[in-house]
């Protein structure tokens, strides 16, 4: 995943990728990880979309997803993008 700037906007580029498994968490522990391949080479916004409107999820969708992406301490990718 690259950044890159288009004039003044800046933004992702717009990887592929495929959804290999899904956590399901109870009371904020982790109960159970299972395989969860229903959406295979999508662009991620795309598989974003698809699984969070998923039928058996109840996931809000967040209107800008590049702010999901974070270093594991929990800083947010689009925050020390410099350019």
């Amino acid at each position: 995943m690259y950044w890159y700037k288009n004039g003044v906007d800046k933004s992702f580029t717009i990887p592929n990728a495929d959804s290999i498994s899904i956590k399901e968490y109870e009371n904020n522990v982790l109960k159970e990880t299972k395989p969860f391949t229903y959406y295979p080479n999508q662009s991620l916004p795309t598989l974003y979309k698809a699984v969070t409107n998923h039928k058996d999820f109840a996931i809000p969708e967040i209107p800008n997803w590049e702010t999901l992406f974070t270093k594991t301490d929990g800083t947010i990718l689009n925050t020390l993008m410099i350019i």
